[in-house]
C-alpha cells in the first residue's frame, strides 16, 4: 500500500496569554483551551509512556465533545476532536492500549470529520484530513483478513471520496497561496508596524495591560503544503491501481488521464524545494510501478513491455535509496509485487508455455527476487531501519520465493540446484528475526510477528531435516493463528502446491 503522509495541519489552537482557568469551561473558547492543554500534556508523554499519553488524549477528546454538546456549531472544537481521533488511530503504540479495532476507530474519525465539514465546507485542513481518513480506512478494509468483494467495493468508494476531498483541498489551497503572494508586500509592512507596537508595549507599565483576546493560529499555505496534498492524492490513485479488478480497464484509463493531464503537472510545479526531491521521486516511483502492475494484470501490456516500464520506474529512485531503509524496503516490495504479478498471470497461461518460455520467465523472476533480497539486506545494516525483525523476515521470504521457482509448474533449474542453500539462508534470516523479537515481547504486534516467524522457521527447519515429523511436533497444540500464517505462506507464493499438500495433511492430523 501507499506510504501516506500523516500531516495534521491547522491545529486551530486558541491562545490567551496569562489567562487563568477558573472552574468549569463556560464558553466554546474555554472548552477549546482546556482540550488543547490536555493534548499538550499528552504530547509530553507520547514517547516515554504511551498509556499515560493516551489517557490525556482521550480526556482531550472528551473535553472537545463536551464543548460540542453545548456549542454544536463550533468548528474549532469539531475539527480538533476529529483530528485527534485520527491521530490516535495512526499510532501503533496507542492501538495496543485500545480494545477497539482499527476499522471502528477510523469510522468514528471519519464521522467526526464529516461533522466538521458540515460546519465549514471550505476549510482546507479538514478536507486534507478527510482525504487521509478516507484512504486510511480503505487500506484498513483491504488489509483485513476477511477481504471480500463488498469490502473492496466499500474501499473503492472511500478512495474515490478521498480524491474528491484532496481535489477540493488543493483548489482552496491554490487560491489561498495566490492571495498570500499578492498580499506579501502588505504583510511585510504590517509586520514592521507590529514590531514597533510590541516594542512600545514592552515599555508600558502593568497598569496599562488590556483585556486578552482569543486568536486562531492558522498555518500559511506554502509550496510544500501544495506538494503534500498532491502527493497524498497520488498515493490514493496508487492504491486504486492495486485495487483494480480484471474488468476495470476504464478505471485504469481514468487513473492515467488524471495523472498525465493534471496531477503530474501540479507535482512538477510545486516541487521547487530541492529537499523534497526524494519524497517526490519515491512517490512517483510507487505510483508508476503500481500502474505498470495493473496494466500487466489487465493484459494491457505484455511481459517485455511490463519489465521495461517497471525498470524505468525503479531506475530514477535508485539514486535516493541507498541510505534510507524505508525507501530500500519500498523498492524491494515493488520487486516482489513484480514477481507476484507474473506468477498470477502464469496461473492462467502455464499450460500454453514451452520449457524455454518457463526458463526465461524463471530468469526474470529470479533476478527481481534477488534484487529485492539485496535491498532488504542493505536496509538491515542501516542504523535508521525501523522494523529490523520485519526486514529479516522479508529476507527469509525472498529465499522461499526463489526456492518456489524450482517446484511445479516452473521447474527452474537454478532454484532446484540451489535448494539446500536457499533453505539454509531462509533459516538464518528467520532466526535473525527471532533474535530481534526476543528482545521485546511486550506488544501484541510483536507477539503476532513472533507467531509468524516461529511458524516459518519451523517449516524451513523441517525442510532442512527432510523430516515432516518435526513440523508436526511444532504444530501440536498450536492455535488458528499458526494455521493462518501457513495459509498466508501458500497464498503469497512461499509454498508450492506439493509443499502445501504435505503441510495441510499434517494440519488435519493435529
Amino acid at each position: 500500500m501507499a506510504t501516506k503522509q500523516t500531516s495534521f495541519r491547522g491545529f486551530n489552537k486558541k491562545a490567551a496569554k496569562n489567562q487563568q482557568k477558573v472552574g468549569e469551561p463556560q464558553i466554546a473558547a474555554e472548552y477549546l483551551q482546556a482540550g488543547v492543554e490536555l493534548e499538550e500534556a499528552g504530547e509530553k508523554w507520547r514517547a516515554g509512556d504511551p498509556a499515560k499519553s493516551l489517557r490525556f488524549f482521550n480526556k482531550a477528546i472528551e473535553m472537545y465533545d463536551s464543548g460540542l454538546s453545548t456549542f454544536p456549531d463550533s468548528f474549532d472544537l469539531a475539527y480538533n476532536k476529529a483530528r485527534l481521533q485520527f491521530d490516535v488511530s495512526q499510532q501503533p503504540r496507542f492501538l495496543e492500549q485500545l480494545p477497539t479495532p482499527i476499522i471502528d476507530l477510523l469510522n468514528v474519525a471519519l464521522e467526526s470529520h464529516l461533522y466538521a465539514l458540515r460546519l465549514d465546507s471550505g476549510n482546507a485542513d479538514n478536507l486534507f484530513n478527510l482525504g487521509q481518513v478516507s484512504s486510511s480506512l480503505a487500506e484498513a478494509l483491504l488489509g483485513h483478513r476477511a477481504d471480500t468483494k463488498e469490502r473492496q467495493a466499500e474501499a473503492s468508494s472511500l478512495l474515490h471520496g478521498a480524491l474528491e476531498f484532496f481535489e477540493k483541498c488543493v483548489r482552496i489551497q491554490e487560491s489561498q497561496y495566490a492571495q498570500a503572494q499578492q498580499l506579501m508586500p502588505l504583510h511585510s509592512r504590517v509586520s514592521e508596524q507590529a514590531d514597533e507596537n510590541t516594542s512600545r508595549s514592552d515599555n508600558s507599565t502593568p497598569g496599562d495591560a488590556k483585556e486578552e483576546v482569543w486568536v486562531s493560529v492558522v498555518e500559511p499555505v506554502t509550496i510544500d503544503t501544495l506538494l503534500d496534498t498532491c502527493l497524498a492524492e497520488l498515493g490514493v490513485i496508487k492504491t486504486l491501481c492495486e485495487l483494480s479488478p480484471p474488468e476495470s480497464i476504464d478505471e485504469l484509463i481514468s487513473i492515467e488521464q488524471r495523472f498525465r493531464d493534471k496531477l503530474s503537472d501540479q507535482i512538477n510545479l510545486y516541487s521547487q524545494n530541492p529537499e523534497r526531491r526524494k519524497d517526490l521521486v519515491l512517490s512517483k516511483t510507487g505510483f508508476l510501478c503500481s500502474f505498470a502492475n495493473a496494466q500487466y494484470r489487465l493484459r494491457v501490456s505484455d511481459l517485455s513491455t511490463y519489465e521495461h516500464d517497471f525498470n524505468v520506474c525503479i531506475q530514477e529512485s535508485e539514486a535516493y535509496i541507498n541510505n534510507d531503509a524505508q525507501a530500500l524496503c519500498m523498492v524491494a516490495e515493488a520487486h516482489i509485487d513484480f514477481n507476484s504479478n507474473i506468477e498470477e498471470r502464469l496461473g492462467h497461461e502455464s499450460n500454453a508455455l514451452t520449457c524455454d518460455d518457463l526458463n526465461t520467465l524463471g530468469d526474470i523472476r529470479w533476478k527481481h527476487i534477488t534484487q529485492a533480497l539485496d535491498h532488504y539486506t542493505t536496509a538491515s545494516k542501516l542504523p535508521n531501519v525501523e522494523n529490523l525483525a520485519r526486514v529479516h523476515t522479508s529476507r527469509g521470504d525472498c529465499e522461499m520465493l526463489r526456492l518456489r521457482l524450482g517446484e511445479a509448474p516452473f521447474h527452474y533449474k537454478l532454484a532446484q540446484k540451489s535448494e539446500r542453500a536457499l533453505v539454509k539462508n531462509a533459516s538464518v534470516y528467520y532466526g535473525a528475526a527471532t533474535k530481534v523479537l526476543s528482545r521485546n515481547l511486550a506488544s501484541s504486534e510483536i507477539s503476532d510477528d513472533k507467531t509468524e516467524v516461529d511458524a516459518k522457521a519451523a517449516v524451513v527447519t523441517a525442510w532442512l531435516a527432510a523430516d515432516p515429523e518435526m513440523l508436526k511436533a511444532f504444530l501440536k497444540g498450536k492455535g488458528s493463528e499458526v494455521r493462518q500464517v501457513l495459509e498466508d505462506m501458500r497464498d503469497q507464493g512461499l509454498l508450492g502446491k506439493k509443499s502445501w499438500e504435505q503441510i495441510e495433511k499434517l494440519l488435519h492430523e493435529d
